[in-house]
């Protein structure tokens, strides 16, 4: 992390861009995996590149994802709550820079926060904490948002995100005698 203040916008660029052909090659994977007479394609492309070590835990994940290929609906719905909660992310980013007073384009939001999330979910932090909010300024001090600034961004985003995730919590634990109560007269009638 002490290296992050030594991206300039070139070198972001390129992380942006890596991070876009990753998620290109996701696309084109989990599209191989379910159409099983690409998957050999995209083996030999790996094995071209250097990656053929690959071969067989995607052979596995095929295995493990067969059952999913007859249900590409549930698939399809997948996609789009995790599509739901991306944007919903950038828009509580929106929100609360605005809030805060920043008139950052959205543009910004939609390249920044997405590199965010893959930051955070690096494993050299409890929950990203220090990480999100180091990552934030740097990123948003591209664009001339100020240090406290962009720290009070990233850190109230995250404070809005633990109170959801708690609401959430509460309601799940909320439901557990429900849930049980239901399962019991199925469980004497068998």
């Amino acid at each position: 992390l002490t290296t992050l203040p030594a991206i300039d916008r070139f070198h972001l660029t390129l992380v942006y861009l890596a991070l876009v052909g990753f998620f290109g090659f996701s696309v084109v994977l989990v599209w191989a995996i379910f159409h099983p007479g690409l998957l050999p394609a995209v083996e030999r492309l790996l094995a071209r590149v250097g990656f053929q070590s690959l071969k067989p835990h995607l052979d596995d994940l095929a295995i493990r994802i067969q059952h999913f290929r007859d249900k590409r609906g549930l698939f399809g719905g997948l996609l789009i709550v995790a599509l739901g909660v991306q944007i919903s992310r950038i828009f509580v980013h929106v929100l609360v820079a605005r809030s805060l007073g920043l008139t950052v384009p959205i543009t910004y939001f939609l390249l920044f926060v997405p590199l965010l999330a893959v930051i955070v979910s690096l494993p050299i932090s409890l929950n990203g904490i220090g990480v999100r909010e180091g990552a934030g300024v740097i990123l948003f001090g591209l664009v001339g948002v100020g240090r406290a600034q962009a720290f009070s961004l990233q850190f109230t985003t995250y404070q809005v995100a633990v109170a959801v995730s708690l609401l959430g919590g509460v309601i799940f634990l909320a439901r557990i005698p429900h849930r049980r109560a239901a399962r019991l007269p199925s469980r004497r009638s068998s």
